[in-house]
């Protein structure tokens, strides 16, 4: 065995060892977790069943119903965030006219549904082609032809990155749904300067459809 094979043993020896201590501290981690778990909520906190539903009833016994995280329990009580993004290119400098208008769209996946309860807008610039444009937008489930607004809204009146617009209510989409954004212009004629690029994001929950009814009550609960 040369140098250079002999090293290579001695560094995946090391390697081993050092995965052996790493278990060994995750264990001692588990018993300080149990043990703390016992005592502030005076049960007998076991991880001998290590289900979802077993972690998520411990932590109800040790946290009030506020703090318990929303994305971990049992498939019909978590509540799982997702987000779609669309986007639109009116060109550099477009010139905006009553018939300027686009339509871009996204699907809902098949294996769930979608509870929208955000949409924050984005646009590429600070100027009459972007940010300060007339732009107006409407919203539309496809599959159910239900349209958000009663009338294209400014999308000045949308929340921005960080600071999104939350709905009141919660909006249900069902699997592999589609929803159309439709941006448009109240301008009869206007010349802009500017980068026409806009996004539309789309924040809330994926829920399994039979279950929806329990999901909606635990995010009204909240």
């Amino acid at each position: 065995m040369s140098i250079r094979e002999q090293q290579l043993v001695a560094d995946i020896q090391n390697l081993r060892s050092h995965m052996k201590d790493l278990r060994k501290q995750e264990r001692d981690l588990k018993d300080q977790e149990i043990a703390l778990l016992k005592e502030a909520s005076g049960v007998d906190y076991q991880l001998a069943n290590p289900s979802a539903r077993g972690f998520y009833e411990s932590l109800k016994q040790v946290l009030p119903e506020e703090l318990i995280p929303g994305n971990i329990g049992p498939i019909d009580s978590a509540l799982l965030p997702y987000w779609y993004q669309v986007d639109f290119d009116f060109g550099v400098n477009p010139a905006l006219t009553a018939a300027t208008r686009q339509t871009q769209s996204f699907q809902i996946t098949q294996d769930a549904g979608f509870l929208l309860t955000t949409i924050s807008w984005d646009a590429e610039d600070y100027t009459t082609a972007s940010r300060l444009g007339p732009y107006v937008v409407e919203f539309r489930d496809r599959q159910s032809s239900r349209l958000f607004n009663n009338a294209p809204i400014p999308v000045q009146h949308i929340g921005t990155r960080s600071n999104p617009t939350k709905l009141i209510v919660p909006m249900l989409m069902m699997p592999a749904a589609f929803f159309d954004v439709t941006m448009s212009t109240f301008a009869l004629a206007q010349a802009t300067v500017g980068t026409g690029k806009h996004q539309f994001s789309f924040g809330g929950m994926r829920v399994k459809v039979a279950d929806f009814d329990k999901i909606l009550g635990t995010m009204f609960a909240r």
